[in-house]
């Protein structure tokens, strides 16, 4: 009895040491990824944000790490994007660094269910021709995701994205991008299933749909469930700035139509019209739509 109590005495210290070392809670490490995301958002100095940045990278990978991580709700992080789409493949986490008045970058990751996790690594300022470029999680167009939606391309499931980047001083974009999974769900972000209409009035598809607006100006780049269709506003030019001329809403909208795997063009969805009252979306039908519930 007394060899068992001095045992058990002597492997004391290595049993508290060893619940020091468990990681905190999840909702503790989602607290500190919240507390982190905050700051970055908030930090008076960019050393300061690139600091807080570098943090709530450590928290959100040691949440993914958790075994119970993939379902867990997320609640508290409030100052990162956190969605996830209708076949809860995986989760995407999303946010904006400020850099200074006309500089913004942004992270991310890609959350899968057995607990695997991707970096997404903004490399937008260097990427040439973007709306015709296929991008790597490492070398990925950045901007903070506010809608996924789920579609069917080539007998697979892709994924529409859209998306803010604050790009400049003067401008601001829109983008709507596409993710693939190839071999080993390998991610691929761009995918020529955008169909777009040129200034000479034919169409072409793109990969990616950039959607660049003055930054005095607010332009919209939405799923709308009444047209079952992603509505954006037409753009005219305005004025000019050191980046060229700058683009405002006019108005009108257009759309982007699923069918058969690709994205059509819709022209003036929407004309404007010098009326009090503003234009109303037609009735939906009431069949479910295309991202409706099954």
């Amino acid at each position: 009895m007394f060899r068992i109590f001095f045992a058990f005495v002597a492997l004391l210290p290595a049993v508290l040491a060893l619940n020091a070392q468990k990681p905190p809670h999840l909702s503790e490490l989602e607290q500190q990824a919240q507390n982190a995301a905050y700051a970055m958002l908030h930090g008076k100095t960019l050393e300061e944000r690139e600091k807080s940045q570098t943090e709530l990278k450590t928290a959100l990978e040691a949440i993914f790490k958790a075994p119970e991580a993939f379902g867990y709700e997320f609640s508290v992080l409030q100052s990162v994007s956190v969605l996830q789409p209708r076949d809860k493949a995986f989760r995407l986490f999303t946010w904006q660094l400020f850099v200074d008045d006309k500089t913004y970058r942004y992270g991310g990751y890609l959350f899968f269910p057995k607990g695997k996790f991707i970096e997404l690594k903004d490399a937008a300022k260097q990427t040439r021709n973007p709306e015709n470029a296929v991008l790597g999680p490492d070398r990925w167009y950045g901007a903070l995701y506010y809608d996924v939606l789920p579609f069917q391309q080539n007998g697979k499931t892709a994924y529409a994205l859209l998306g803010y980047n604050a790009h400049s001083f003067f401008s601001r974009i829109k983008v709507f991008d596409v993710l693939t999974f190839g071999l080993n769900d390998k991610p691929s972000f761009g995918s020529p299933v955008i169909e777009v209409q040129l200034a000479t009035g034919r169409t072409t598809k793109v990969k990616r749909f950039l959607m660049q607006y003055a930054a005095a100006a607010s332009a919209r780049l939405h799923w709308d469930p009444n047209y079952q269709m992603i509505v954006f506003d037409h753009l005219i030019f305005g004025e000019d700035c050191p980046e060229g001329p700058l683009n405002f809403p006019d108005g009108s909208q257009c759309a982007f139509k699923y069918h058969k795997g690709i994205w059509t063009f819709v022209e003036k969805l929407v004309e404007y019209t010098p009326l009090d009252e503003a234009p109303r979306p037609k009735p939906k039908d009431e069949k479910e739509g295309l991202f409706g519930p099954k």
